[in-house]
């Protein structure tokens, strides 16, 4: 019988607690600083996953569930002028789930941003949060983006929505080329991850990322 991941430890509520208070007395502390802080959070609010150490075993257990309190602190900041603020403030409200009338504004906001590091999360977000419908205007510009990432995570996004057949137009149009090192090997990752969120073809039974993945495979060679 699987048992169910336990959930976050005394300590991860105590360091939870007192990062959201400084945050909340951050008021224009340095980018460097919101990005540490920021951080901290997106990583005690995602679930932690089983890992072994030399010293030790770590058990899989939930993240943090933030209230909206929280949620619109962290949101507060998604007009930073540093990128990287900003980015991270999307990249901690992905995990907030429970609380998307919250986290939608920032996600559009996200996409719409100037920068393609913003919008790469926010396409991220808007994908694991499942928010195609909502964001389906935004979504539809960021699936022309000039970078790799904001279109492969606009079209896994608008996947569910009644613009599949662009988006899988999209994402398979955009499947990782033949490359060398680990950038090439984690396009690769994602892409794959990713492919889930496309149905089978109307036609036969082999899903359309079998497909597309035997000739992902077929350029490896």
């Amino acid at each position: 019988m699987r048992q169910e991941p336990r959930g976050p430890t005394q300590r991860d509520l105590a360091i939870h607690a007192d990062v959201l208070a400084r945050l909340a007395a951050d008021e224009g502390g340095s980018s460097d600083k919101l990005q540490s802080r920021l951080e901290r959070i997106e990583r005690l609010w995602r679930p932690v996953q089983a890992a072994y150490t030399i010293r030790d075993v770590i058990e899989p257990r939930r993240g943090v569930a933030p209230n909206a309190e929280h949620v619109a602190l962290v949101a507060g900041f998604r007009a930073h002028a540093c990128r990287e603020v900003r980015q991270r403030v999307v990249n901690a409200l992905r995990h907030a789930r429970t609380h998307s009338d919250i986290v939608l504004p920032v996600l559009r906001g996200a996409l719409r941003d100037g920068d393609l590091l913003v919008q790469s999360a926010g396409a991220r977000a808007a994908y694991e949060m499942r928010l195609g419908v909502e964001l389906t205007a935004e979504l539809l510009k960021a699936i022309d983006a000039p970078t790799w990432t904001i279109r492969v995570y606009a079209a896994a996004a608008l996947a569910s929505t009644p613009h599949l057949e662009r988006a899988a137009e999209t994402f398979f149009a955009s499947s990782p080329a033949r490359g060398q090192g680990s950038g090439a090997e984690r396009a690769s990752e994602i892409w794959s991850s990713l492919c889930v969120a496309f149905p089978p073809e109307s036609e036969g039974d082999r899903p359309r990322c079998r497909i597309a993945s035997n000739v992902l495979s077929a350029k490896a060679r």
